[in-house]
């Protein structure tokens, strides 16, 4: 399809000004918490010291380099507190507190504009998305629509989390799937590669995603036995590994390991991506319909027996989600030292068996698809044109 590039300046233009009215009726801004506590501690000494790391347990004062979480998203709140003094005072003194016992400052303007424009730019992709999906203009505004009403993109630019970046690179990973199943063309491999380097960068378990897609593009590559398609994958190869080089060098001349993470955050995650490999195929079709937004799981207690969906219930007793640490990642631990535990994984129980692999990344995918409920949903949904 094609469109004329005043479309995306109008549409840029129109966000900006529904945004900004978004941005000064916004609530007051949350002191931080939990997780948002462990970014600011890293930002803090980025800032402060230039130095990636969480303070010691021991209570020392020496900041040691660390990689247990991935740094994009602390180096850009740490460049906002160089910039502005009463955030950095805001965020120290929420770390310092955190029962919150005092009162501490919130000065947090600065940052919760900075991560508007970022929702300002991740609409304006989604926008872009659903555009060149579906050649329709109400169906780019209606998903927008959806999305802004849903609140998922405006709660998390009032808060210090990673998902406020993820939202912009999960989108831009699908433009150059959908733009490369296209047109077939080397500098969407390339964005696909960038993608999901920028991706691994927020969080480290998005390496587990660029594994699964480069498993089913060499799958699909043999299946069709189609030549260009080597380039294509080694084009996005080396645009992803371009991406992650730098931080992986980092943490060979800090921390003596090429690893993108340590510390067990790694392990644990993949751990429970793998409980979901243990799915028998009934498993794998009740989950279709158990993990439709909102009527799934009363649909699925209606029409299926239990046994079918009973380890899909997250919070259950057996489910997939509560037997991943201490059925999967406890007994390797007891069999292997940590550090060698992702690498083993990756070569057994996703390399080894790409082809289950795979089909229960399907579903998963169908699950993660609903973002917020019923947005994704109705973003999809037929309409008639204008």
């Amino acid at each position: 399809m094609t469109f004329r590039k005043h479309e995306i300046r109008n549409a840029g233009l129109l966000l900006a000004l529904l945004l900004c009215v978004l941005f000064f009726l916004s609530p007051e801004t949350r002191r931080p918490h939990n997780d948002a506590l462990r970014y600011t501690d890293y930002v803090l000494h980025l800032a402060q010291y230039g130095v990636f790391g969480l303070t010691p347990e021991d209570g020392s004062r020496t900041i040691v380099p660390g990689n247990a979480n991935a740094p994009l998203y602390p180096m850009f709140v740490a460049a906002l507190v160089i910039l502005d003094q009463k955030l950095a005072d805001s965020l120290a003194c929420a770390r310092s507190d955190p029962l919150l016992e005092k009162t501490c400052p919130l000065h947090y303007q600065t940052l919760v504009a900075a991560q508007y424009l970022i929702v300002w730019l991740t609409t304006l992709l989604l926008w872009l998305l659903v555009r060149l999906l579906f050649d329709h203009r109400g169906q780019a505004i209606l998903a927008v629509l959806c999305a802004l009403l849903s609140m998922a993109y405006t709660s998390y630019a009032q808060r210090i989390l990673t998902e406020v970046l993820i939202f912009p690179g999960c989108i831009s990973l699908q433009i150059g799937l959908l733009l490369y199943l296209r047109q077939r063309r080397k500098r969407w491999a390339a964005l696909i590669g960038l993608s999901l380097g920028l991706l691994t960068l927020i969080r480290p378990e998005y390496l587990y995603l660029s594994l699964t897609i480069a498993t089913i593009s060499i799958g699909l590559l043999v299946f069709r036995k189609n030549s260009g398609g080597i380039t294509a994958i080694l084009i996005g190869a080396i645009a992803f590994s371009f991406t992650i080089s730098p931080w992986m060098w980092r943490n060979h001349q800090q921390l003596d390991s090429w690893s993108l993470t340590g510390g067990g955050y790694a392990e644990t995650i993949l751990a429970y991506r793998l409980s979901y490999n243990r799915m028998t195929p009934s498993e794998w079709g009740a989950s279709l319909i158990y993990w439709v937004p909102d009527f799934g799981d009363k649909l699925a207690k209606y029409l299926l027996p239990k046994n079918s969906y009973q380890r899909l219930i997250t919070r259950s007793e057996g489910s997939f989600f509560s037997i991943a640490v201490p059925e999967i990642l406890e007994p390797e631990l007891a069999r292997r030292p940590r550090e060698e535990i992702v690498g083993y994984w990756l070569r057994t129980e996703i390399l080894g068996n790409p082809i289950k692999h795979t089909i229960v990344s399907m579903a998963l995918i169908w699950r993660g698809l609903f973002v917020r409920k019923y947005w994704a949903s109705l973003a999809s949904s037929p309409m008639p044109r204008f």
